[in-house]
């Protein structure tokens, strides 16, 4: 690293400093400080499992929660849900009123976020996304995991709030596909999205996903669990599910269309019908 870009991180960690010293709240002050970093993640870790708990009794089901003795391949938690299993990596990040973290983009594991070997045939994999690994198509292979990003507000009366954010693989490929959400995005959005799939199943350790890369399902949390593949009351079997009978070439054509409604549900949180997809995704 230059001398330059050494400097430019000296004032960067100053000006952050600065301004966490700032903060009037004490609350917000102890959570915003690095040195408690790991307590903070600890306690936002207990909140997502009671808040995702609670979301399952709703529906006369246990979420159980697992957690690993030691720290390996990135996984914090594992959900089992109706006999599925899904692994979750937790970030949490700040953004009130008085602070704002400067943290935009978190390093993932590719092993962790690549799909599991069973779930291959339900992306869209190009031949040139292909080309792109070393090997046939177990280097594709991962855990399938799910990123869940937990942006923090701390208002001035020491109330705290947390919103869900969601990245994983499979959203990521739904997000490009043709028939339910392309029109949904700008072209520039949509080649940022590409160029990040083309990333994750590239070589290396590690990719880059980005604030702007998560998945607002505006708090609802049974869009959370069907995203991880979970089936809920309003995802039917669940994202990965219901992506496989969309690309079987042996689906019919009433399990496609309602393939297509049940991830425009997962997706946007609102009923709609085959015939209202393009519509919905051009509107919005």
């Amino acid at each position: 690293m230059g001398e330059k870009s050494k400097e430019e991180n000296k004032q960067k960690k100053k000006k952050q400093k600065i301004k966490i010293d700032e903060i009037k709240e004490i609350g917000l002050k102890f959570l915003a400080t690095n040195r408690n970093s790991v307590f903070r993640e600890e306690i936002f870790k207990n909140k997502f499992k009671y808040d995702f708990q609670l979301a399952c009794i709703h529906q006369d089901e246990h979420l159980y929660i697992y957690e690993r003795d030691i720290d390996k391949d990135s996984v914090d938690i594992i959900l089992e849900f109706k006999n599925s299993i899904k692994p979750i990596q937790l970030k949490t990040t700040i953004r009130s009123k008085s602070y704002k973290a400067s943290t935009s983009g978190w390093k993932i594991s590719k092993k962790f976020l690549k799909p599991l070997f069973n779930e291959l045939n339900s992306y869209s994999f190009g031949e040139h996304e292909r080309e792109l690994s070393l090997g046939p198509d177990y280097d594709f292979v991962g855990l399938g995991g799910a990123v869940i990003l937990q942006v923090i507000d701390y208002d001035a009366k020491d109330n705290v709030s947390v919103k869900y954010l969601y990245f994983d693989f499979s959203i990521l490929d739904l997000e490009l596909d043709d028939d339910v959400v392309t029109s949904f995005y700008k072209p520039d959005k949509r080649k940022r999205l590409i160029e990040l799939r083309k990333k994750i199943l590239s070589g290396g350790n590690k990719v880059k996903i980005s604030f702007s890369d998560f998945v607002n399902f505006d708090n609802d949390l049974e869009r959370h669990l069907g995203a991880m593949g979970f089936k809920t009351g309003q995802a039917e079997y669940g994202l990965m599910y219901n992506l496989k009978k969309l690309r079987s070439p042996k689906s019919e054509l009433e399990d496609r269309k309602y393939a297509i409604e049940t991830l425009a549900r997962i997706y946007s949180g609102e009923n709609i019908k085959y015939s209202e997809t393009l519509k919905l995704w051009k509107t919005k």
